[in-house]
């Protein structure tokens, strides 16, 4: 951290990360570093993951809300790679529009828990961001990997990437120590989605609404569709039970499901 560095910030669900090993483990991952054409960074705070990050040989941008941390993250980071703005507000394409060759980005961050999956399904949308590494509150976290649980989460990152867990860290891996344990996952994009990233938005538009309640019947929550007997029929033509909820599918039956709505 840098010397004298300002506290955290609990409305911006900051915890500074300060185990070295775990920060060498997250930034020097050689195949995610040498497929990349960039290497973002969001949230860096104090720069403990910046320092080892900036090392890289790789063109490296920031994104960061708090700027207590200007003056210091902008003698790591040349200032015209930094933003100092909310990243809820920010895009890839600040970056890839001048560099239309940056196709390959891995995005890295120590996520606010409390804006964590916003961020996330804000990531998901940047086209040019092809490896993640990212860490969050550990119930957050194991609802992306947890496949015998599936949520609309799982079900919407899984979609469109690999996941899999790096991590898992007590609280004294930060600082202040958060209430939680957490876990670090890397995310590689598939080059083959399991449902064209054209049909994100409905796609997930189909997850809200038969995860929007967990005792609920995937029938039920359907009730109103105007495709209801075909949704019937998808579930008699699979085998499926009539009364299954939706988090006892697997994700390959609820992508069938929303293809089989999706024909005419």
């Amino acid at each position: 951290m840098f010397k004298n560095s300002p506290k955290a910030n609990k409305a911006l669900g900051q915890h500074f990360l300060k185990n070295t090993s775990v920060i060498k483990e997250i930034c020097h991952q050689q195949n995610t570093i040498a497929e990349s054409d960039y290497i973002l960074e969001v949230g860096p705070g104090p720069g403990t993951l910046t320092r080892f990050l900036s090392e890289l040989s790789k063109p490296f941008y920031i994104v960061e809300k708090d700027t207590r941390f200007q003056e210091e993250l902008e003698k790591i980071v040349p200032p015209s790679n930094c933003f100092f703005m909310d990243a809820l507000e920010f895009s890839d394409q600040m970056i890839t529009d001048s560099n239309p060759h940056y196709t390959r980005g891995w995005l890295v961050s120590n996520l606010p828990y409390n804006v964590s999956t916003p961020l996330l399904l804000l990531f998901l949308n940047w086209p040019s961001i092809k490896f993640m590494t990212l860490m969050f509150q550990k119930e957050v976290g194991e609802k992306i990997i947890n496949h015998q649980k599936i949520s609309s989460l799982y079900c919407l990152v899984n979609t469109y990437f690999e996941t899999k867990q790096l991590l898992k860290l007590k609280p004294g891996a930060f600082h202040p120590p958060p209430k939680v344990d957490s876990i670090v996952i890397n995310f590689s994009r598939r080059e083959n989605p399991l449902v064209n990233f054209s049909e994100l938005k409905s796609y997930e538009t189909l997850l809200r609404t038969i995860f929007s309640a967990k005792r609920k019947q995937v029938l039920s929550h359907l009730k109103g569709h105007q495709k209801i007997e075909k949704i019937k029929n998808f579930f008699t033509n699979k085998g499926i039970d009539e009364k299954i909820r939706a988090e006892k599918l697997t994700l390959q039956q609820i992508i069938e499901l929303y293809l089989w709505l999706q024909r005419e």
